[in-house]
C-alpha cells in the first residue's frame, strides 16, 4: 500500500470516527467534573479513563470515591458492574469460534 493510500485511509477513518468522538465528549466533561468533585487528581482521572474498560464503572467509582468508600469495595463493585461483558462474550462466542486464536484475542 502506498503512503498516499495510507494517508487517505487514515483521514477517512478519522472522518468516520468524528461523530463518535463528538458524542463521547459530553461524557468526558461530566466524568472530569465528577472526578474533580470527588477529589481525584487530574492524573488520577486520566489514568482511570485509560485503564477502566467501561464508562459506567468510572461513574460508579466516582460516586463511591466521593462517599469515602474503601478501595476493595470500589474494585469489587466495578467488577460486578462489568460482569455483563462476560454475558456479551458468551453471546458472541458462536460467531467468533471459527476465527484463529490470535484475532480472537485482539477482539
Amino acid at each position: 500500500m502506498s503512503i498516499a493510500t495510507r494517508r487517505q485511509e487514515f483521514f477517512k477513518g478519522a472522518r468516520d470516527t468524528l461523530p463518535l468522538v463528538i458524542g463521547a465528549m459530553p461524557f468526558g466533561i461530566i466524568f472530569g467534573t465528577l472526578a474533580a468533585g470527588a477529589g481525584l487528581s487530574p492524573w488520577g482521572a486520566m489514568g482511570m479513563s485509560l485503564f477502566v474498560f467501561a464508562g459506567s464503572s468510572q461513574f460508579i467509582a466516582m460516586g463511591l470515591i466521593g462517599a469515602g468508600t474503601a478501595w476493595p469495595m470500589i474494585v469489587l463493585t466495578t467488577f460486578v458492574v462489568n460482569f455483563r461483558h462476560l454475558l456479551y462474550t458468551a453471546t458472541l462466542l458462536p460467531h467468533l469460534r471459527r476465527l484463529p486464536a490470535r484475532p480472537r484475542c485482539l477482539r
